[in-house]
């Protein structure tokens, strides 16, 4: 089981092909975490139900995330030529616990290691404002 875990942490998927949709659909991702830990708060809570439709939730995108993945490539850019090498990601589980995980935009990497998730936000905002605003 560990190794192949491993194996599956340590392969590069292209986000939202049926591979990478597949790897997530069972596991919580840091980028829904968030809706199941604010559902603790819900005064009459049906997990069944919700997990059902956090297995089974399709995301199409809107103007936020097109506008996002446009721009990701220049972000991605500067944070190299900043920060030096980087390394492109894909999903990644958690092998301690397969029930995580998370697909980063970067790994850094020092030497053969990787010590650095990067998690690369373009929001809508900065067409209008620079970042020190």
């Amino acid at each position: 089981m560990y190794l192949q875990y491993r194996k599956l942490s340590l392969k590069n998927f292209l986000e939202n092909n049926d591979l990478w949709k597949d790897v997530r659909k069972y596991r919580i991702t840091s980028s829904r975490c968030y809706q199941l830990y604010t559902y603790l708060q819900n005064k009459n809570p049906n997990w069944n139900q919700k997990i059902d439709k956090y297995s089974n939730q399709e995301f199409f995108g809107n103007e936020n995330t097109r506008y996002g993945k446009f721009n990701e490539q220049v972000a991605k850019d500067v944070y190299e030529k900043q920060f030096r090498i980087i390394g492109i990601s894909g999903v990644l589980i958690n092998v301690n616990f397969p029930w995580l995980a998370c697909s980063p935009d970067v790994l850094k990497f020092f030497y053969d290691c990787f010590y650095r998730l990067v998690e690369i936000k373009c929001p809508v905002i900065g067409k209008t404002k620079s970042i020190n605003e």
